[in-house]
């Protein structure tokens, strides 16, 4: 029943998210004709800058993209409704594509330096309407008189312009070549709402009775066909009424498509309990990316359907990819750590070997990269100083260096015994006065289970600078052995003792046959002293510990039927 409901759910918001994207990739496609012949009408080519080498030149191009886009809207409307169709047709969708590139292009006549990357686009075009209704109810001064070189299209090094009774400035802001690039000042850009709410009431210089910047701003967003706009043209008073710069209707689509978000977000994430960083199924790795999916759709239903703009789409834009990149950054280090998971699990690596501990290291700090990689990026698109975090962070670095000196030490005993290998997990090693075996090795210690069952823990800093004795290395183990003949077994019959202790040796399966050594080694109160040496084949303590005693008690029992025969 559980697994039954995680997996609804999980199609309902697949489903969601899919349908938010193929909304959003329907994208209208601008026409080809509209593009072209705006294009020519300000240079050669559509992919010529700006002139924007003087005062002169920068107004012009505001006033005559931003005119453009004003002209493009409304022949959309005019297209729109001159036609019987709900959707928009692909003439309307190229006017208004035309539209917003006009604005965008304009918006380059701004200084927009003190805006966050992530909020240039939003800020930029609301800029545009702003200034373009603010000079439609002033008095601009003929472009002979605005200043500008006559005939060479060059700046010649002018100073800023002021334009007459207002407080609207032009700067000189040049290029990395050196040569003049005018644009509206950021003072200006900073304060045109300010511009605007002290203008409005005045009439337009053009004779025309539309507020461009507030039909823009009130309305539906333009991936919606026009004729919605009109539906909502027709809403009451109290819906259109402007409330912190957006329409009452636009608050209430807001508050309702973010209630639904983050309803959907929060059964998600209690319906698979999804916890940060731990390792999962591949239905709980996915919940962060589909978050970050969700967070992208969302973002976009409220700019290019809801259509906030201003501060408030600013802020949100902000909010919402700093938590994009949480959520991205979280569901890598998910990843990370379930693949780490998944790649030690297998039986061929040994979960307390430092194979696994530095698999898991290596995968883990690969996410950590990336996690890291993503939240710089977020971090320089909504304008943090992130080179000067950095640097800043210098010297807590060279603090934190010194602190961690003996971690750093242990890592790099742990590589070293990584490197070299002299033990692994498993291996009956000693080193100094301590034997036992290898239980774990990790990154900043190994630990040994000694003979008596106690819990040895060596630094690794320390354990690869002794010497270690690894007897599961040996390629065979040694067994060797003293024993005195009887008086009674004469001198010259010892010969017989020996052929029959190391016939018996070498019968014995572990035993290596070439190895076995049966000698007189020294005599005793007149009494013959053999020493038996041998190699046998064990691979473990224990099986050597029985093979000894199986020996042992063969040679005692030649022994005795040595001395059995010797007193007959």
């Amino acid at each position: 029943m559980y697994r039954e409901k995680a997996t609804q759910l999980f199609c309902l918001v697949s489903f969601v998210v899919l349908l938010c994207l193929s909304m959003l990739m329907a994208k209208p496609v601008l026409a080809q004709d509209s593009q072209t012949s705006a294009a020519s009408q300000m240079s050669g080519s559509p992919l010529s800058p700006l002139p924007m080498a003087s005062p002169r030149q920068t107004l012009t191009s505001f006033l005559s993209l931003s005119k453009d886009a004003e002209n493009y809207l409304l022949e959309a409307i005019d297209t729109a409704s001159s036609n019987d169709a709900f959707f928009d047709t692909p003439k309307v969708k190229g006017l208004k594509r035309a539209a917003i590139l006009k604005m965008k292009k304009a918006a380059s006549t701004l200084d927009l330096s003190f805006v966050a990357p992530e909020n240039r686009q939003t800020l930029g075009i609301n800029s545009v309407l702003l200034l373009k209704e603010v000079l439609e109810r002033i008095t601009v001064p003929p472009m002979d008189q605005v200043p500008g070189a006559e005939g060479t299209g060059d700046g010649g090094g002018q100073a800023d312009w002021t334009l007459p009774g207002t407080e609207i400035r032009i700067v000189n802001n040049p290029t990395a070549n050196g040569y003049p690039h005018f644009v509206f000042s950021e003072d200006t850009v900073q304060r045109l709402p300010e511009f605007y709410e002290l203008v409005k009431a005045l009439p337009q210089q053009t004779g025309s009775s539309v507020d461009f910047y507030k039909s823009f701003v009130l309305g539906p967003g333009l991936l919606l066909p026009v004729e919605m706009y009109r539906y909502i043209m027709q809403l009451p008073n109290w819906a259109l009424s402007e409330l912190a710069g957006q329409a009452v209707w636009q608050w209430v689509g807001f508050i309702s498509i973010s209630a639904i978000f983050a309803a959907l977000i929060f059964l998600m994430l209690r319906k698979t309990h999804w916890r940060a960083g731990t390792s999962g199924s591949a239905g709980r790795i996915g919940v962060p990316f589909v978050i970050a999916a969700m967070l992208w759709a969302y973002g976009a239903i409220c700019n290019d359907i809801i259509n906030l703009t201003g501060s408030v789409e600013a802020v949100l834009e902000l909010i919402i990819i700093i938590l994009q990149a949480v959520a991205l950054a979280l569901g890598i280090i998910t990843t990370a750590n379930t693949v780490a998971y998944a790649v030690v699990s297998r039986p061929k690596i040994k979960a307390q070997a430092l194979d696994a501990s530095l698999i898991r290291l290596g995968i883990r700090v690969v996410g950590i990269l990336l996690a890291g990689y993503i939240l710089a990026l977020a971090a320089s698109r909504v304008g943090l100083p992130l080179y000067g975090i950095i640097a800043s962070l210098g010297v807590g670095g060279l603090a934190l260096a010194l602190a961690v000196r003996p971690t750093l030490e242990n890592f790099i005993g742990g590589i070293i015994l990584y490197a070299d290998k002299p033990v692994k997990v498993g291996d009956l090693c000693q080193f100094g006065s301590t034997k036992g075996t290898v239980e774990t090795i990790g990154l900043r210690s190994t630990r040994v289970r000694a003979e008596d069952r106690t819990l040895v823990t060596v630094q690794n800093a320390d354990f690869v600078k002794m010497s270690i004795i690894n007897f599961s290395r040996r390629s065979s183990d040694l067994f060797t052995s003293e024993f005195t003949l009887a008086p009674s077994i004469e001198p010259a019959n010892s010969s017989q003792v020996i052929q029959a202790v190391s016939e018996y040796l070498k019968s014995v399966e572990p035993v290596k046959c070439e190895s076995v050594q049966v000698f007189v080694n020294d005599i005793q109160n007149n009494a013959l002293k053999l020493q038996v040496r041998a190699y046998v084949s064990t691979k473990s303590e224990k099986r050597f510990t029985k093979v000894r005693e199986e020996l042992l008690l063969g040679i005692v029992t030649i022994l005795k039927q040595q001395e059995t025969a010797a007193a007959s």
